[in-house]
């Protein structure tokens, strides 16, 4: 990649377009090389040019900014994805398709610097070697189950035990909550709750009901995120307002 990002602005309004073209200008990492008002002239850009960065808003006619990051999903050449919106609720959906930013409108400059000096950065390092799952051994009907971290959605505390959730099914391993945590780290697994941690794969959303906050996995159900980890939460999530 050159010292530059090809960039691709897409947006339905001229007025926001024009904003982020202005902001561009003064970062000399970003070289913007054309713009698109939906998710499906931008797609058939990508088709023709390569592009390292794409500022995309969220809710357009055609296709939208979600829809358009979707088709990316797994294609190995996707340029990194940066939402630009005047709408906080996406932001969990926006972690799901592998985004690098989510900034809301109106943008400020200093967050669009940051962020675009991090995309720069990600695209100077070599490829990481994605980690191994951790595997687990849980008795389950006379017999010792193999399981995958990936295939866990959530990890729960009962004393001196732990009980790995799997969908409907669940299992009770011999271990403390917090030896599994370290097991794990961060990067796949995060507490939500003293005797919670979820695999961050599996969330599908962020929710707000009656001043408490909940998280909903993807097979549907909704956990409460505790008070005290609701702020590392957010921050590991990338959700800053």
């Amino acid at each position: 990649m050159a010292d530059r990002l090809r960039t691709v602005i897409v947006d339905d309004e001229p007025a926001a377009i024009r904003r982020l073209v202005r902001l561009c200008a003064a970062l000399p990492v970003v070289e913007v090389i054309a713009t698109a008002s939906d998710g499906t002239t931008a797609l058939d850009l990508l088709h023709r040019t390569s592009v390292d960065l794409i500022l995309l808003d969220i809710e357009m006619p055609s296709m939208s900014g979600m829809a358009f990051s979707e088709q990316l999903v797994g294609y190995e050449a996707a340029p990194a994805i940066v939402f630009v919106t005047a709408y906080e609720q996406f932001a969990i959906q926006a972690f799901s398709v592998n985004a690098v930013g989510y900034l809301l409108k109106p943008i400020d400059p200093t967050l669009l610097s940051a962020t675009v000096e991090r995309v720069m950065s990600q695209h100077k390092k070599p490829i990481a070697k994605v980690p191994d799952p951790v595997v687990f051994w849980a008795p389950y009907r006379g017999a010792l189950v193999r399981l995958e971290s990936n295939d866990i959605d959530r990890i729960t505390g009962e004393d001196d035990y732990a009980r790995l959730h799997c969908g409907n099914t669940s299992y009770l391993v011999a271990e403390r909550l917090y030896a599994i945590e370290q097991r794990l780290g961060e990067e796949s697994f995060i507490r939500i709750h003293r005797s919670t941690l979820i695999n961050i794969q599996h969330i599908a959303a962020l929710e707000l009901d009656a001043g408490s906050w909940s998280v909903r996995l993807s097979a549907g159900e909704r956990l409460a995120v505790g008070r005290s980890f609701l702020s590392r939460l957010r921050a590991h999530l990338g959700i800053t307002k």
